[in-house]
């Protein structure tokens, strides 16, 4: 019984992307993993059993006893303000009573699930841990962030009964709120309500709100700022929107944009470019100045960082408008720093109230599935994939590949935590080709002709080639733009964003060995200094998660290899019924 580790079983879930994860009592994340990655419905809101069922057998391999649960939010904090914001708002009362009564009915749903799993736990519910929605943001954060003080800035649409807040974190793990920030001041809402005009799907299409907005003009700036407020943490207001409303927006805000809802899939006019760049300005302006209002609040005796959670966190504009604006503060955000985060950021939160020990600083997103390569070479000869050698793979015979024009993907070790594929369930390919953008947005994801496409490369090419000083931790999980020199943008054109900016990865050997020294070939080899990086999928689809998933994935659309685990899988070599038997014959719902 001496050898057995003691962990705390994490779960957000209930209103989207739900997440388990499993964290040790010195901080360490085991385990993590949105449910959405098994299940394969994009942003699964439903009890994240399948995350659970690994974790727990993840924890009996590895001789690790759940000693507690931590749940991300308080039930009965929702519950309340819910009931509250349906009394109030103007809907009939058919309809006011028709939400208390599903409002209520997912209250004691929840309970009866936390309960009911305590007890499967055989733990007793004075082992239940239950957070604050905004405090399990900040904690996700705390968790992968190498300072142990700061400022703390939470954005997101709601959760209980707030839309966020700012603090200060102190080294004892005092945590002081300056001041929290109510729906009816929601950033999260606000730019989600946007992403609704432009005909995007609120909750999974605000990333291609950013993406859209370096093609506009921001003409509706001054109109965004005559019908929120100007952009100050005092004057912005969005009690224009209803947050239960399908859309979020009302007849009248439409009316005052001029504009009706963009038809999903239809052609995106320019008025929508504009839209779209006059949203992300006034985000911009707002949050900087949110900060600018308290930053000089901060303790002398702080660190100049600045945590940041929720899904504002993950727009990678913004956090490159922070980083150029406060130069003297380093910045820290969870890989997941939406919902699914707080399956982490719960049994952080724990930790940090009750231990206040030093806590393990978290270095990698590489917490999710993964598959033996003895499994691996199983299941092809199984299924009747042929692997070009019987020899594993190397770097150098992926890096051929990339450089004969081929485009690959790669499925390897652990699934990675978060929305963003950081090289372990990627698709691979060479920027230098100017036509791969469009080849891979059509052939291979069957999205958005405007979607970008991120570069990777490794620390010592960024340090040389890219003009950036350091690689921070927001450069490690995508969660940052930078500027690409001319002399590099001429070099790697198919992933670089139509302003000159991309979302640039950069690893250390130490972090992918195998990703480095297939990047380190690559570049010896052609003198270009990254490859493109985007997620294995399709639109609609989650990350794959499985060998299964990736095959698939390969096999119904046009990539010309793939490196599962150590053995590389090439199109050409398949027998054509085997392609067949893993084409899907159906799509995913349009996200």
């Amino acid at each position: 019984m001496s050898n057995i580790k003691r962990a705390l079983l994490g779960i957000s879930y209930g209103f989207h992307d739900s997440a388990a994860a499993l964290v040790g009592h010195d901080g360490r994340i085991h385990f993590a993993s949105s449910e959405e990655r098994f299940t394969r419905t994009k942003g699964d809101r439903s009890w994240p059993q399948n995350a659970i069922n690994n974790i727990i057998e993840y924890a009996e391999h590895n001789s690790i006893q759940v000693s507690g649960l931590c749940y991300y939010e308080d039930p009965l904090k929702r519950l309340s303000w819910s009931i509250r914001n349906s009394v109030a708002s103007s809907s009939t009362l058919k309809e006011k009573l028709k939400r208390i009564l599903k409002f209520s009915q997912n209250y004691i749903d929840t309970t009866n699930q936390l309960l009911s799993f305590i007890e499967s736990l055989s733990l007793s519910p004075s082992q239940l841990y239950i957070s604050d929605h905004h405090i399990s943001h900040a904690a996700s954060a705390f968790a992968f962030s190498p300072k142990q003080s700061g400022l703390v800035l939470i954005l997101d649409a709601f959760g209980q009964d707030k839309s966020g807040f700012i603090g200060s974190f102190e080294n004892n793990g005092t945590l002081s709120i300056l001041k929290s920030f109510s729906v009816c001041q929601s950033v999260g809402l606000f730019y989600s309500a946007i992403t609704s005009i432009c005909g995007f799907k609120i909750l999974s299409g605000e990333y291609k709100l950013m993406g859209l907005a370096p093609y506009g003009k921001p003409h509706f700036y001054e109109k965004l700022k005559e019908i929120f407020g100007q952009p100050t943490n005092t004057d912005f207001s969005t009690s224009i929107l209803d947050p239960f409303d399908t859309n979020l927006v009302s007849k009248s805000l439409l009316d005052e944009l001029g504009l009706p809802l963009r038809v999903p899939e239809s052609n995106i006019e320019q008025q929508y470019l504009d839209l779209a760049a006059s949203a992300q300005k006034y985000l911009e302006k707002l949050v900087v100045n949110i900060l600018k209002a308290y930053i000089n609040r901060l303790p002398s005796s702080s660190e100049k960082n600045i945590s940041m959670g929720g899904g504002v966190a993950l727009n990678c504009k913004l956090t490159s408008v922070l980083e150029t604006e406060f130069t003297d503060y380093s910045f820290s955000i969870c890989p997941a720093a939406g919902d699914a985060g707080s399956a982490v950021g719960a049994c952080y939160a724990y930790l940090i109230e009750y231990h206040q020990a030093s806590l393990v600083t978290n270095k990698t997103a590489y917490l999710g599935l993964n598959n033996s390569a003895l499994c691996t070479r199983k299941f092809l000869n199984t299924i009747g994939f042929k692997p070009s050698s019987t020899s594993p793979c190397s770097p150098n015979d992926f890096s051929d590949l990339l450089i004969e024009g081929k485009v690959g993907a790669i499925y390897r070790g652990s699934a990675e935590f978060g929305p963003r594929a950081l090289g372990n369930r990627s698709i691979l390919a060479n920027p230098s080709d100017p036509h791969a953008i469009s080849f891979i947005n059509t052939h291979i994801k069957s999205r958005e002709d405007f979607r970008p496409l991120a570069p990777i490369t490794t620390i010592d090419i960024q340090e040389k080639l890219f003009q950036e000083t350091t690689s921070n931790q927001l450069l490690q999980y995508m969660l940052t733009l930078i500027k690409i020199p001319n002399d590099v943008s001429n070099l790697i054109p198919s992933a670089v964003h139509i302003d000159g900016t991309a979302r640039l990865q950069v690893i250390t050997r130490e972090q992918n060995t195998f990703l480095y020294e297939v990047i380190t070939d690559f570049y010896s080899r052609t003198g270009i200094p990254a490859l493109i990086n985007t997620s294995l999928n399709q639109r609609g689809e989650p990350i794959v998660n499985t060998l299964q998933d990736a095959l698939e994935c390969f096999c119904s659309t046009h990539l010309d290899f793939i490196c599962a685990d150590s053995f590389i899988i090439k199109r050409s070599d398949q027998p054509k019924y085997t392609i067949s038997a893993y084409t899907r014959n159906s799509s995913f719902p349009l996200d």
